[in-house]
């Protein structure tokens, strides 16, 4: 399974500016990235029954924002609440059966963003007309793989065959002190300072990023993933283990050895490079095994 990273830009006219980044680990967390460092203040506001609630005040002039979903469905919010861990709860990433709101960025205008200059190659360039500058919502959201809708997505990207990102856009003249301010609106079922482990054992948290491998390979068994550009070959394991285990393969040709890569090795993964290879030899492994304390 590859990670990817992608910035999704805004057009208008002749220039371009960044909106989010977001990127795919391997062990199967979402993260996306405001990169911009707005100018001015920004609300944090969540809603109940269709009121505001104001949280809190951030100067973001020096702060970038990252949200990052992980595959137990913990939603750690990053530098919205200055002082403050916030997090949400939505279902497990390898198993999203209905639509859950992340997060409403709400911006004044599309020229109060960062300029974006880089190269287009590796970008989703979105437009959007500002309908005569009035404010707009962006409504992030992750639904169900077969959550289809008859309404036109202004973003839908899938993740892996398990779930959907969409992006929803919706306009609005906002008057008074919040009428230049870029406008944060959380799920209103979040938390405060809470400690992570008393949500989620820490084998829970580890199961499920082995799950997820699951799924996305339709096996319950060892999983080996094709070697990257470099080389490296990653072993997803059936179980948690918390140390690392020693790692026997057999190959076809019994000249080749493996390295054990140490500094990718996770409670649920670990990683190898092949070595004695002949130019253009492509190993065929024989036999597996994994001997570790679980």
């Amino acid at each position: 399974m590859k990670t990817n990273e992608k910035y999704l830009i805004f057009k208008q006219g002749s220039k371009y500016y960044k909106f989010l980044k977001y990127k795919v680990s391997f062990e199967g967390s979402f993260y996306i990235i405001f990169p911009q460092k707005v100018t001015g203040e920004v609300e944090v506001i969540t809603t109940k029954e269709n009121n505001l609630i104001i949280k809190n005040n951030i100067n973001t002039n020096t702060i970038t924002r990252k949200i990052s979903c992980h595959v137990t469905g913990v939603v750690n919010y990053e530098n919205f609440v200055i002082g403050k861990k916030t997090i949400s709860v939505i279902e497990p990433l390898h198993s999203i059966t209905s639509p859950h709101h992340i997060l409403t960025y709400s911006i004044p205008s599309i020229s109060r963003l960062d300029r974006y200059n880089d190269s287009l190659e590796e970008c989703d360039i979105l437009i959007v007309d500002e309908r005569n500058n009035k404010r707009i919502n962006f409504i992030l959201s992750i639904v169900p793989m077969d959550n289809m809708s008859i309404i036109k997505h202004l973003y839908d990207l899938t993740i892996n065959n398990q779930y959907r990102l969409v992006i929803d856009v919706s306009f609005e003249i906002v008057q008074g002190k919040y009428e230049h301010k870029f406008i944060c609106t959380f799920p209103f079922e979040t938390y405060r300072n809470t400690d992570l482990s008393k949500l989620f054992s820490k084998y829970h948290q580890e199961y499920s990023k082995i799950i997820y491998h699951q799924k996305i390979n339709n096996t319950q068994k060892l999983i080996v993933y094709e070697p990257t550009d470099k080389g490296v070959y990653r072993i997803v394991f059936t179980v948690p283990m918390f140390r690392p285990p020693d790692i026997n393969i057999k190959f076809t040709n019994p000249k080749l050895k493996i390295v054990i890569l140490r500094d990718l090795h996770s409670k649920t993964s670990s990683a190898f490079k092949v070595v004695n290879l002949k130019k253009g030899e492509i190993p065929e492994i024989l036999h597996i095994e994994l001997n570790a304390e679980l």
